[in-house]
Order: structure tokens, then C-alpha cells, then sequence
């Protein structure tokens, strides 16, 4: 099976290094099963991070970002924990720059611990959020989470 993309041959390329004089304009892929380690990875930084400084109180369901992923940087969130708020919060992830919609867990009022079954993926400029309560009761709310760190390509 060859690959034709160039899209898919630019990222490759810049991924491994690959001079342009050195690499064919089609990667042939032969159907084989071969063990692989992932070096992403291996290369993954490993970090417990918090966010103590939310303030919640503003408009009822506006975003407060608790993290953003820096530029030139891939997150793999592992687990998520978000501290007991009077009124109802949510959390959730988005891509506030390039409007992409947002996805968000339930309402809580209870601390959440959620260990994702599989990581959340986010890339660079993407952001976890915590939903504004309108309730004076959650002007110092917090967010803590588990994610790898690697360079995105």
C-alpha cells in the first residue's frame, strides 16, 4: 500500500527529520505485523499538576481556563480531580481559539476524581476548563490533573 498524502508525508517527514532529497514522495507500507515500541512515549514527560487560583464565582456556565496546552506541546491527560463547589460545575476541554465545540462532565457539587479510561488527547492552544458557578461560596476552586507532555509534530 503506498502512501500518497501530503499532508501525511510533510508530517512524517518533519517527525523523523527526514531530509527532502533523501525521502521518496510515496512511503511504501508493507502488509506485515511488526512489534513496535512507542517512542513518544518514552519520551513523554510525566506530571502532576493543580490549579488552586479558580475563581468560579462569575456568570453562571462561563469558562475559567485551568490549563492550556503550551504551543509546540501534545497532553495526555490521565486523570482529572476537581474540588467540592457550593452550586454545580462542570469540567470539560476545548479548543478556544479555533472554535471547536466543547465537550464537559457532569454536574457536580461533590469533588469529582475521574480516571479516564483512555487518555484525552489535547493539542497545542487547547484548554481544561471549569464552568463559573455565580456563587460567592466558589471564588477559590481548584483542579488537579495527571497528563504526559511531548512534542507535537
Amino acid at each position: 500500500m503506498r502512501v500518497n498524502n501530503p499532508e501525511i508525508v510533510r508530517r512524517l517527514s518533519k517527525r523523523y527529520g527526514l531530509e527532502p532529497g533523501v525521502i521518496a514522495s510515496l512511503f511504501e507500507l508493507l502488509p506485515i505485523v511488526t512489534p513496535i515500541t512507542n517512542a513518544d512515549e518514552l519520551l513523554a514527560d510525566l506530571v502532576n499538576a493543580e490549579n488552586s487560583t479558580l475563581d468560579l464565582t462569575g456568570t453562571a456556565g462561563t469558562l475559567v481556563t485551568a490549563f492550556t496546552v503550551p504551543v509546540g506541546k501534545l497532553w495526555r491527560v490521565r486523570f482529572v480531580l476537581t474540588s467540592t463547589t457550593v452550586a454545580n460545575s462542570q469540567w470539560g476541554w476545548a479548543n478556544l481559539g479555533g472554535g471547536i465545540g466543547l465537550s464537559y462532565h457532569a454536574p457536580q457539587t461533590a469533588a469529582r476524581y475521574d480516571f479516564l479510561s483512555q487518555p484525552l488527547v489535547l493539542p497545542e492552544n487547547w484548554t481544561l476548563f471549569r464552568l463559573a458557578t455565580a456563587n460567592a461560596g466558589d471564588g477559590a476552586e481548584s483542579m488537579a490533573i495527571y497528563r504526559s507532555e511531548e512534542d507535537a509534530f
